[in-house]
């Protein structure tokens, strides 16, 4: 049984949902798309399929924009940090049915000799099925490799929700939700809560990965991954896991040099819920190693929320959770580090059918917060908020059908 608020959290869910298909549209003229202020706006091409977008810098402060297009994955690149953007690149020379949503998008990340890695889901011919992508470019964006399939098994099932990173070494990680295992299950008339945790390595800039490694058993099977490094470059995942009795909260799992992991409940709300979120977490590591988590959950106890909480123990024990939202519906959270700060962003939604980014920092690794506070608004409906660094500044990435992509510099107060 739904809670009152849980049912309002998936009619506004459904509503984002619908709304994806109206909002923006890349423009098919050619030229430098010019912006106003931090914005790539699309608002006068709302009438095809909406471009999901996310973004990264480079070293040297170079935006990179990867979009979801119909049936092309497209990177335009912005040397004023957003204010203006290049003519499109296609990641994907050959049309590709996509799997891109506000959970499942095409990821772009920076390797340490200037890679520009993106990665991305190819829609499989039945119903949640597709293969996890992967292309890069050694030339600062300009031309792409050919893409590669990472999964290794060849089976028409589900791989996606892809989640790329790159450690301080160099290693660049890549990790999805796989039901392989889930299948084997099936077939053999076994009980198999949700799907897998699997992840392949490159060693060598994404010029070739490593074979396929399960992680672990029973994940969610369809919220994002948070995936960051610590000190000794190792990755963290953080994730929505299904444990006994269908409670989906939240585990971190560190993955060793050995190859093995042993995660860690972070998360205890007791969220029973036989359905898809669509809510997953965000992760950043201090470099004291110090793990800050957010997530959202719509546990009975709590209603719908969004918490906060760090540890200084892999998550072997945890800060009391604080809750972050005023009480409107939100979830969504994205966390960076930048300035010597924490800095942690979430969505709400309001009653007067407005969508709003709230932000706050911390100046002592996540101890005490500054006061929220609202740092854009929408009308209507709006894609998820990304918090993206370069230098010692954090900004709010974040796309709506009005003002289009707005990357924006977060004041440090």
């Amino acid at each position: 049984m739904f809670h009152a608020r849980t049912v309002s959290w998936l009619v506004a869910l459904l509503v984002c949902v619908s709304a994806w298909v109206y909002v923006l549209r890349v423009p098919s003229s050619p030229g430098t798309t010019q912006a106003s202020g931090h914005v790539m706006d699309h608002s006068a091409h709302a009438a095809g399929p909406s471009p999901i977008i996310t973004t990264a810098f480079d070293a040297a402060g170079v935006l990179y924009a990867v979009e979801a297009s119909g049936s092309q994955v497209l990177l335009r690149t912005s040397s004023d940090k957003g204010r203006s953007f290049s003519d499109p690149v296609a990641v994907t020379p050959q049309p590709e049915a996509l799997d891109a949503n506000g959970e499942a998008r095409p990821k772009v990340v920076i390797g340490r000799n200037g890679e520009v890695l993106v990665s991305w889901t190819r829609k499989g011919e039945a119903l949640y099925t597709g293969d996890i992508r992967f292309a890069r470019s050694i030339d600062g964006g300009r031309t792409f490799s050919a893409p590669v399939t990472v999964n290794d098994d060849g089976l028409p099932i589900g791989h996606r929700f892809d989640s790329l990173g790159v450690a301080p070494d160099g290693t660049v990680v890549l990790v999805w939700i796989d039901k392989r295992d889930l299948e084997r299950a099936t077939a053999a008339n076994e009980a198999y809560a949700g799907a897998a945790l699997y992840v392949a390595t490159s060693l060598d800039g994404g010029a070739t990965f490593s074979a396929n490694r399960k992680l672990k058993d029973h994940s969610c099977e369809c919220c994002r991954i948070a995936v960051a490094f610590d000190e000794d470059s190792a990755p963290v995942m953080f994730w929505r896991d299904v444990l006994p009795g269908g409670i989906r909260d939240h585990v971190v799992g560190r993955l060793t040099a050995e190859g093995t992991m042993a995660p860690v409940r972070v998360s205890r709300e007791n969220w029973q819920i036989e359905a898809c979120p669509h809510q997953g977490p965000a992760l950043a590591i201090s470099a004291a190693g110090r793990y800050h988590f957010a997530w959202f959950t719509g546990a009975e106890s709590t209603g719908d929320a969004v918490f906060y909480a760090h540890s200084d123990d892999r998550g072997v024990t945890v800060s009391t959770p604080r809750r972050l939202d005023s009480g409107d519906l939100a979830g969504h959270p994205s966390l960076v580090l930048a300035g010597g700060r924490v800095w942690l962003a979430w969505k709400e939604w309001r009653d007067d059918n407005r969508t709003a980014v709230m932000v706050m920092s911390s100046a002592d690794d996540g101890e005490t917060w500054s006061t929220p506070r609202e740092m854009a608004d929408a009308p209507g409906t709006s894609d998820r908020p990304f918090l993206i660094a370069h230098a010692d500044t954090a900004y709010l990435s974040w796309t709506d059908p009005v003002h289009g992509l707005r990357v924006v510099p977060v004041p440090a107060r």
